[in-house]
């Protein structure tokens, strides 16, 4: 779960310095890899358990 805290931080890091670079589609997709990124982690979590 650190990884995913990490991961966040600097997803939102690169928004603040890049966010006026982007476009909404680059956006979206880094939006959705977010997600995925979530979505494997929860995965592992429930193996675990």
């Amino acid at each position: 779960m650190d990884l995913l805290l990490k991961y966040q931080i600097a997803l939102k890091i690169y928004y603040k310095n890049n966010v006026k670079k982007l476009s909404n589609l680059e956006i979206e997709k880094l939006k959705l890899n977010l997600l995925k990124e979530k979505l494997t982690v929860l995965r592992r979590h429930e193996k675990k358990i």
